[in-house]
């Protein structure tokens, strides 16, 4: 059993120990949080065995899978008036970061770089037609986002800094 469907297995298992506990009462959280925790765990693990090994599809499938767990704990922890004008961008986005870091994993593929620039700019200009953005605005968001995450984020970059060291050598 390779390292990557063990960590599954071990995620899996306690996901569904979780939900039983939920189901009985004794976790207090909604199906959502329960969910998000563990597409975040999930996703950063698949990312962290993956990246610099070579193997694309797992290492794109890794990054879906915790951006959707962000997803997940945005739409759990913060309000938004128009909930379904945010899916079609936040689609486009979480492709183009996706594509962005199958570019970080092997810097000579561009097409993964264009592509991620495509899927983003795409994604801005939904949010441009559909939604009411405002530089202001935006700001203030990302400051509460970051300020709400400020662990997750130090998390990925840790284990970015840690993976880039690990890959040089």
């Amino acid at each position: 059993m390779s390292i990557l469907n063990k960590i599954v297995s071990y995620l899996a298992a306690f996901f569904i120990f979780i939900l039983l506990l939920w189901l009985i009462g004794f976790v207090n959280s909604s199906l959502l949080e329960l969910l998000s925790y563990f597409s975040l765990a999930l996703g950063i693990s698949i990312v962290l065995i993956s990246f610099g090994n070579d193997k694309k599809g797992i290492l794109f499938s890794g990054t879906i899978i915790f951006l959707l767990g962000l997803i997940f704990f945005i739409l759990n922890n913060f309000d938004f008036d128009q909930t379904n004008n945010l899916m079609i961008p936040a689609f486009l986005f979480i492709l183009g970061t996706g594509f962005f870091v199958l570019f970080l994993d092997g810097f000579s593929n561009k097409k993964n770089l264009i592509l991620s620039a495509l899927f983003w700019l795409t994604g801005f200009i939904f949010i441009l037609f559909l939604g009411e953005f405002s530089i202001s605005t935006f700001t203030a968001s990302l400051k509460d986002v970051a300020f709400s995450f400020w662990t997750v984020i130090l998390l990925v970059v840790g284990a970015f800094l840690l993976l880039k060291t690990y890959t040089k050598k």
